[in-house]
């Protein structure tokens, strides 16, 4: 279990660094979660229905487990999910796992690429904070482009410091603490 932090207790703990790359990222300044799912190789099962569930195209072919991990600006780990097989796509355990239910209006979540939920947040009153795509993907990102402009790339930059954090915390989790 893990505390879900209020919207205050965030605010109060924000560090200064991170108020300055938020604001050149987004007109909100309530960055209430730092999201991003990590995975970790599994022995394959003999069952080959179930090894196709736990198959992963993005860790080059081998199975694995995937958890949905979220992070406050200052650090503290805020949600953990459950494991899911590792075919299973960011967006649909964001979906599953109870995490929109987490959210309330006005919150922002920084994200990487691979979330893409614009709709369902929009729905929440939430925001969705991710670098912006090179060439868009089809999903209410717009029409597609070959290249990013300036603003794009600079706010990408800044997107990039922040989630800086979420993967240091990956790294920690999985090498450090062994939790996974």
């Amino acid at each position: 279990w893990t505390p879900w932090p209020t919207q205050d207790q965030v605010r109060a703990s924000i560090p200064t660094k991170f108020k300055a790359k938020l604001a050149a990222t987004t007109h909100s300044r309530k960055c209430l979660i730092i999201l991003d799912c990590t995975e970790i190789f599994i022995a394959r099962p003999e069952d080959d229905e179930l090894a196709k569930l736990h198959y992963s195209s993005y860790k080059k072919h081998y199975t694995t487990m995937k958890w949905l991990v979220g992070i406050t600006p200052c650090g503290s780990i805020s949600f953990v999910s459950a494991g899911y097989s590792g075919s299973t796509t960011d967006d649909e355990i964001c979906k599953h796992c109870g995490f929109y239910g987490m959210l309330q209006r006005c919150d922002a979540v920084i994200a990487d690429r691979g979330f893409t939920e614009f709709a369902t947040l929009r729905d929440l009153g939430c925001e969705l904070i991710i670098p912006a795509l090179s060439q868009t993907m089809g999903k209410g990102h717009g029409t597609e482009r070959a290249g990013m402009t300036v603003d794009e790339n600079i706010r990408t930059y800044h997107i990039a410091q922040v989630r800086i954090h979420i993967e240091r915390m990956m790294r920690l989790i999985k090498g450090g603490w062994h939790c996974f």
